[in-house]
C-alpha cells in the first residue's frame, strides 16, 4: 500500500539449499531454521543471498530449557487451538534452537558480525548487516 515501495520489494520463495539465485539488499527468514535438517543450509544462504553490506533479519523459535517449559508456551499462546496445532506448536519448540546454539552456528557460518537477542518467551532475532 505505501506508494512506490511495491517496485523496490520482491520477494521470493525457494527450497534449500539453493542452487543459484540473485544477491539481495536484504535476508529475511521467519520460523525457518528448526524445520531444516542442517541449520548450517540456511547460514550459508544468508550469507551467499545478500549483497555486500545487506540487512539480514532471520527469526525463529527458541528451544525451552525442558519439556514442561514448552507445556507451558503452548497454553499461554495456544490453548484455545485445536488440538493439531498445539502438538505441532510443542514440536517445533523442542525441535528449535536455543540461543547458545545459534550464536554457534553463526560463528561457524562467518556471520559473527550479526547480533543475536530473545525477543520474547518463545522466540530468537538474528539482526544486522553483512560485510561490506
Amino acid at each position: 500500500r505505501e506508494p512506490g515501495l511495491a517496485a523496490r520489494v520482491q520477494f521470493r520463495m525457494s527450497m534449500l539449499p539453493l542452487e543459484s539465485f540473485q544477491r539481495h539488499d536484504a535476508v529475511v527468514s521467519n520460523s525457518l531454521l528448526h524445520h531444516l535438517p542442517d541449520p548450517a543450509a540456511l547460514w550459508t544462504t544468508v550469507l551467499a543471498a545478500g549483497k555486500p553490506g545487506a540487512a539480514v533479519l532471520v527469526m525463529d523459535l527458541a528451544r525451552p530449557r525442558d519439556a514442561a517449559a514448552a507445556h507451558g508456551i503452548v497454553a499461554c499462546h495456544a490453548g484455545a487451538e485445536p488440538e493439531v496445532l498445539r502438538e505441532d506448536f510443542f514440536n517445533s519448540l523442542l525441535a528449535a534452537f536455543d540461543p547458545a546454539e545459534v550464536e554457534e552456528q553463526l560463528c561457524a557460518a562467518g556471520l559473527d558480525m550479526l547480533r543475536l537477542a530473545v525477543v520474547s518467551d518463545r522466540h530468537w532475532l538474528v539482526s544486522g548487516q553483512l560485510p561490506a
